[in-house]
């Protein structure tokens, strides 16, 4: 098509939401204050997939706490409950975590008519993971929250911090072992948890195209 300005003539048609999950949404430089989950080159960008990000949760949390590895797992499977110690993990919530999230247009001449232009949108977000344990160990070690602090200890070090990066993630925030021990029917279970806030990349994209000519008639001698 021409030269003209670029005007898009059917905005937001057909959004595809990629909730750090998806397909490629497009190279985007770095950002020096933040750890995005694209490559720092922006020729590779890539939202990371919400499996990709469970497993690098998933393996910190094995690693680092201790608790078997087949031990650890997602909350809300369809699954007998292993024996203790065992570990949840949950995804409690995703928020904004800016006011506003990054407009950038492309243009691909290679898409059908109408398609050109390409709007997508990045921001990144919080997620909040709470990571619980259960034990029958109820003092001393084996406890729920000596494993659970054997993790949140980890979150400091380099090698962990690396990996979380290599699965999309930023570490935001850590918090505190809560002691959540209770009585069981006769016997009591050690319980512990931490809630971790790590940041992903998010993004949006739809395409539009553009007006290649524009006429303006003057209509009453106006």
């Amino acid at each position: 098509m021409g030269t003209s300005p670029i005007q898009p003539v059917k905005p937001w048609a057909a959004v595809v939401r990629r909730a750090a999950g998806g397909d490629a949404c497009g190279p985007r430089p770095p950002e020096p204050e933040k750890q995005w989950a694209v490559s720092p080159s922006g020729t590779a960008g890539r939202v990371i997939t919400w499996t990709t990000v469970e497993n690098a949760v998933q393996a910190w949390f094995a690693a680092a706490s201790g608790v078997p590895s087949a031990s650890v797992r997602w909350a809300n499977q369809k699954v007998p409950r292993p024996s203790r110690p065992y570990a949840e993990l949950k995804r409690i919530s995703v928020s904004d975590e800016g006011t506003f999230d990054e407009l950038r247009l492309s243009f691909d001449g290679a898409q059908p008519a109408g398609q050109e232009i390409g709007v997508t949108t990045y921001g990144p977000r919080r997620v909040l993971v709470s990571c619980q344990v259960f034990s029958d160990v109820v003092t001393g070690a084996g406890t729920a929250s000596e494993y659970v602090e054997l993790a949140r200890s980890a979150l400091s070090l380099p090698s962990v911090l690396s990996a979380l990066r290599a699965g999309g993630l930023s570490l935001v925030n850590r918090g505190g072992t809560r002691d959540l021990s209770a009585l069981v029917e006769t016997a009591s279970e050690s319980r512990a948890q931490l809630d971790v806030t790590f940041s992903v990349a998010d993004c949006a994209t739809d395409r539009t195209g553009y007006f290649d000519t524009v006429v303006v008639t003057r209509l009453n001698g106006d």
